[in-house]
């Protein structure tokens, strides 16, 4: 059993008060009702007795052991602390805390209330003179009895409550440390006059007062993400008392070590973001800093004293993207940035030394230039790409494919020309070596990036000559329909008709092997009747061959295009002579453009439509939806994809069959599949919105079958 804490004595004798107040047997917290007592008391004789208790507060807040740090975290004892100011000489004041670091105390206490997992509070600190007043007609308690309602308080109303919760101790400490903050701030302003040494209470090291910004940026975090609100005067007196810990030191520097603790805010907090973008372009991102000026010569941007900013910083990449926007800022207004600036702020805040070990923060500081239209020089985009972004490893999964799309879109020309060679080599290797899995999206993303490079630099040609080289590989990445697409729209608008025409030239002198996605790509990309009238002479050889060729859907999509530019290209005939076979493992992409070209062809040469066109071996079920892709087409939503088509190509054509059970069925099938089809995507075609745009189509209502069954079915 723990011996009995000893009872506090009667208020007869100074002596006997102070002695009880200056032993360390008690913890601080137990000391403060009695310290309180002292105070209200006017019988004992106790000169300066507000200036002794003030020492003795500030002495003992300022102590190591859970005691202090508790007291220093329970609002009470900032409020009794501001009682004592008020009422003690503004001299004694300034001596008292100089004497015992006050700023330290500040500091200790703004680091503690974050850590403790719980805290003394009391009830919400009140500027109201009325409502200080520390007698409240409380009764006194014994030490030991002043712990122990500590411990039982959570039952009683009114009194303090031990909260688990760091915020909800948080919130009542900083506005409490706030006033006592003001309240000195307010001594030692113009306004007041009472300074007497009290703006050198509020003046430490460059050192502490990062300290104590940090601690409270910290502390303010803790409230933010509980979804409460930061008052702007505490963060305002806060600051005051960071720039009087700077003002006029010319290390300032050093300030920066646990400023930019606060940089670690993901995402910024906007109650406390402006408070920082100020500090950093005030004391930071000066023209001081990076553009020192030496007599005599010319002032440049330099990055010498800004890494030594950062040096502190050297092991944190958080904030740092955040960090190298704030630090541009004055080249975002420029019409033209300047590199040469822009380059050592980045070798200052984003060096090269993180490139192995945060790649990725390197793609987020290009995708900040791209969005800024902020150029590199082509050495350090070089530079960049090849530190981080994995194209020397032979491997698409290790490429970082983000890095390459926007370096494509910030200076191209690093991965064109001989001196650029091996770079533009290992791209289109790790291109062609992707796999399922590859992430092909953002791959695709970066070769329509890679492509567009080439077309402005005027070299379309020069790409379709690697691309043909890589189609020998059957890569699938190079045959993806995604690629020929966009060759295909920036065909003629890089090509001159007689550079198409020499293409195709050299395509079809190729003999009976053609390159099908070639020629598919290069007819997509034909549009206007000059150049289809250069090639126009070059499509009988595109017939021949696909009737000796071994297969493939492309051939069928080529003479779809083929019909379109010259009706008498093909023969009814040919249809019979390469039908493709009729098997349950024929290529469905094949099987949809094969009866699309029936339909196309018998309107050509205005032959009746045949009746097969628009029967299906393989069924499809009403569910299914499909992307519009052709890679995505398969034996689940072929029908729906024939059905896409007719809509919205050939639905004259249905009226054009002979059979009208042959129409009838489609109809039905058709309709059943719209009306069992269920909720699905938007970016998907389903049955059921292919049937309503079909009824939005005025021409749908002029086609006597079609009106017809579909008003038998709805009566």
């Amino acid at each position: 059993m723990p011996p009995p804490l000893p009872r506090p004595p009667t208020l007869n004798s100074t002596v006997e008060v102070t002695k009880y107040l200056r032993s360390r047997d008690l913890p601080l917290p137990s000391l403060l009702s009695f310290a309180e007592r002292v105070l209200q008391d006017n019988k004992l004789f106790f000169p300066r007795k507000e200036e002794w208790l003030l020492e003795w507060l500030v002495q003992r807040l300022g102590e190591k052991g859970d005691g202090s740090v508790s007291a220093r975290c329970d609002p009470k004892f900032w409020r009794m602390l501001l009682k004592l100011l008020r009422t003690s000489s503004h001299a004694s004041v300034a001596t008292i805390l100089k004497k015992h670091s006050f700023l330290q105390v500040v500091g200790k206490t703004l680091s503690d209330g974050t850590a403790l997992p719980a805290v003394v509070v009391g009830d919400e600190f009140e500027v109201d003179e009325d409502a200080m007043d520390i007698d409240r007609g409380e009764s006194y308690h014994t030490p030991r009895e002043e712990l122990e309602s500590v411990e039982s308080s959570g039952t009683e109303e009114g009194s303090p409550v031990v909260d688990g919760k760091v915020e909800a101790s948080v919130s009542k400490l900083l506005p409490s440390v706030y006033h006592v903050l003001s309240y000195l701030q307010e001594q030692a302003s113009g306004r007041v006059r009472r300074d007497n040494g009290v703006v050198a209470t509020l003046r430490g090291t460059p050192e502490l007062g990062a300290e104590i910004l940090g601690s409270y940026f910290e502390a303010c975090l803790v409230l933010l993400e509980a979804g409460k609100t930061v008052s702007e005067e505490w963060t305002r007196s806060v600051l005051n008392v960071w720039k009087s810990c700077i003002w006029g030191n010319p290390n300032s520097k050093k300030a920066s070590s646990l400023l930019f603790r606060a940089l670690a805010f993901q995402p910024p907090q906007p109650t406390l973001q402006p408070y920082l973008e100020g500090l950093l372009l005030e004391f930071i991102f000066t023209p001081r800093v990076i553009f020192p000026s030496t007599p005599g010569k010319p002032s440049k941007a330099s990055s010498t004293e800004l890494m030594a900013l950062m040096e502190p910083l050297k092991s944190q990449t958080t904030g740092r993207i955040q960090l190298f926007h704030l630090a541009i800022g004055p080249q975002l207004r420029r019409s033209k940035s300047d590199i040469e600036t822009v380059e050592t702020l980045m070798q200052a805040i984003i060096p090269f030394s993180y490139a192995k070990k945060s790649p990725e923060l390197f793609a987020d500081l290009l995708e900040l230039l791209v969005e800024n239209n902020i150029d590199l020089s082509s050495e350090t985009l070089s530079l960049i790409v090849d530190e981080t972004s994995g194209l020397a490893s032979g491997r698409a999964r290790d490429v970082r494919w983000r890095l390459i799309d926007l370096a494509l879109k910030l200076d191209f020309d690093i991965f064109l020309g001989r001196n650029n060679q091996r770079r533009g080599d290992n791209l289109i290797h790790a291109i062609g070596h992707a796999g399922v899995g590859d992430n092909n999206e953002q791959i695709l993303k970066t070769l329509e990036a890679l492509i567009e490079s080439y077309a402005k630099a005027r070299n379309l040609g020069g790409f379709i000559e690697i691309w043909v080289k890589e189609l020998r590989s059957q890569a699938a990445l190079w045959e993806d329909d995604a690629v020929a697409k966009m060759i295909g729209d920036r065909l003629e608008k890089n090509l001159s008709s007689f550079q198409i025409e020499n293409i195709f030239k050299e395509v079809c002198e190729a003999g009976s092997d053609l390159n099908w996605v070639l020629i598919d790509a290069l007819l997509r990309g034909v549009r206007t009747e000059a150049t289809e009238a250069k090639i126009k002479k070059y499509l009988p050889k595109l017939v021949s061959a696909v009737e000796v060729s071994t297969g493939g859907w492309r051939r069928w999509r080529v003479l779809l295009r083929v019909i379109q530019i010259d009706k008498t290209a093909v023969d009814q005939g040919l249809i019979q002579r390469v039908k493709p076979g009729t098997k349950r493992d024929v290529d469905p992409q094949e099987t949809l453009f094969f009866k699309e070209f029936q339909i196309a062809l018998s309107g050509c040469i205005g032959v009746s439509s045949p009746e097969d066109a628009l029967d299906l071996a393989l069924p499809s079920t009403s569910g299914t939806g499909w992307t519009g892709s052709v890679k995505d087409i398969n034996n689940m939503n072929l029908c729906l994809a024939l059905k896409t088509g007719f809509v919205n190509n050939w639905l004259e054509s249905i009226e054009h069959i002979g059979s009208l059970p042959v129409k009838e069925r489609f109809i039905d099938h058709f309709l059943d599949m719209a009306l069992r089809t269920k909720d699905s995507e938007k970016s998907l075609i389903t049955a059921r919105s292919l049937w309503l745009n079909m009824l939005a189509d005025g021409e749908f209502f002029e086609l006597p079958t079609l009106k017809s069954k579909y008003s038998i079915s709805f009566t």
